[in-house]
């Protein structure tokens, strides 16, 4: 009897085994299947990937090759663009001014090979506030393997910076920024924050607002005044922020070296 008991709780374990080891498969079946299910859509324009920007829950892969924003910015877009900035009130006395939006949430941007460039013109098109070239608010994001350069004046900076992340739960991977503008060269010798010298025109790289935002290999080689990385509240929540294998790169040169130069901003300021 004892014999017959032990065997039909060990069939009974096994068959539990069993339909543990099917439900596990079922539900590896059912992720794999939703991922299958996600189309991966190729954009070949700023414009295009704007709208896919806009929307939820997609794979994106812009194909190789470089992006001027210049192009994309017609008379129209930038009459769009103004009309959906938020405006400016008490609360928010420098509200964003982007140029690129990423409002969309839980999209995949695989930017391989792509370069977008940022002309410091584009700066006098945006009207006062904080600019923020590529501003990235929605939420689950992931943007992997892009380049941004700024092209145009060398001494144009926009007081602001190319690329911000105020959504949570953000991934930025393999990410590379050549930032350019501003006073360069002179640190804060000429004033910061008023009285000012000269205008300094900052310009910073990449700014993180938001929680569980994570920038993974990410690159800034700076020749701009102002911060490579950096972190702010904005009224947002900043809890687990991760920067994992940054690099950030500006050059130095001694005060000396900066009096003695001609032609330059200390010559120009008798200073």
């Amino acid at each position: 009897m004892n014999k017959q008991l032990n065997i039909n709780v060990n069939l009974m374990n096994l068959l539990n085994q069993i339909k543990l080891s099917i439900a596990m498969c079922a539900v590896v079946f059912s992720v794999h299947s939703v991922h299958a299910k996600t189309k991966v859509i190729t954009v070949e324009s700023i414009e295009a990937l704007m709208e896919a920007a806009a929307k939820d829950g997609q794979q994106v892969v812009m194909k190789p090759g470089v992006y001027a924003v210049s192009d994309y910015l017609s008379e129209d877009r930038i009459a769009k663009l103004l009309a959906a900035f938020p405006p400016q009130t008490e609360a928010q006395q420098r509200p964003p001014r982007w140029l690129l939006h990423f409002g969309g949430n839980n999209n995949y941007f695989d930017f391989t090979g792509v370069t977008i460039e940022i002309n410091t013109e584009l700066y006098d098109v945006l009207p006062y506030g904080y600019t923020r070239c590529i501003f990235i608010d929605g939420n689950g994001n992931t943007i992997k393997g892009l380049t941004i350069r700024n092209t145009g004046p060398e001494d144009k900076g926009s007081s602001g910076n190319i690329l911000t992340v105020f959504g949570n739960n953000t991934l930025l991977e393999d990410v590379r920024l050549y930032v350019r503008g501003s006073t360069y060269g002179y640190g804060d010798l000429f004033g910061k924050g008023g009285p000012n010298l000269t205008y300094l025109q900052k310009q910073s790289g990449i700014m993180v607002a938001g929680q569980n935002n994570t920038l993974k290999r990410c690159k800034v080689f700076s020749r701009a005044f102002g911060h490579c990385f950096y972190i702010q509240t904005q009224g947002h929540d900043t809890r687990d922020i991760v920067l994992e294998d940054c690099y950030a790169e500006g050059a130095v040169r001694s005060t000396n070296d900066i009096l003695s130069g001609t032609g330059g901003l200390a010559e120009a300021l008798s200073y």
